[in-house]
């Protein structure tokens, strides 16, 4: 292993203990580790508040975020919203393009099609179906051609988005430079 390698090595070692641990700087400029809350000089942890009514807490030493939240809800919906589940049906494939190869690269863009269910789930909550989408993969592996196929939602804009999302998408070149055609169900329901 070469000097430099070990050099790295070592250093990101140093850098995840000072994260992990925190560091205490002496007068001699040297750092050491030092176990969290045991040096007798550690700040308190007192809210201050000014004139204007905000609180600010002293800094521990390691980072934090303020998202403005008050802390009451983890997520970033209601408790009670429904959270989008979309499953891949099975693919009906005619071309060059295997229905395996497929199938990986759809699920690896299935946030996208969860995005637009989400979107028509937070309108109705209710809102499940299967989203069927058409689409040609050209000579270069690009989709040429998305549409909705058919849709059993009551909104139709979660069937577009949809196509429109399956457009930007990226497959192998089909071999022999024929055009593959997909038609893929997509299965969607609140969870």
């Amino acid at each position: 292993m070469k000097r430099a390698d070990i050099f790295m090595k070592r250093a990101n070692i140093g850098w995840c203990l000072l994260l992990v641990i925190g560091c205490k700087s002496s007068s001699d400029a040297s750092v050491s580790p030092e176990p969290m809350g045991s040096s007798s000089n550690a700040p308190t942890d007192v809210a201050v508040s000014d004139d204007a009514g905000s609180t600010e807490r002293p800094s521990s030493g390691l980072a934090t975020i303020d998202d403005g939240s008050d802390g009451s809800d983890a997520g970033s919906g209601d408790r009670d919203d429904p959270v989008p589940h979309v499953r891949l049906g099975p693919a009906e494939v005619e071309g060059p393009l295997d229905g395996d190869i497929i199938r990986r690269i759809t699920n690896a863009h299935i946030n996208e099609i969860r995005y637009c269910y989400g979107v028509g789930l937070k309108a109705d909550s209710s809102l499940a179906g299967t989203v069927t989408i058409d689409f040609a993969i050209d000579s270069r592996g690009q989709v040429s051609a998305s549409t909705l196929a058919s849709s059993d939602l009551s909104d139709e804009e979660v069937g577009r988005c949809a196509a429109e999302a399956v457009k930007r998408w990226k497959y192998p070149k089909p071999s022999g430079g024929e055009t593959a055609k997909v038609r893929y169900p997509f299965i969607l329901s609140p969870r």
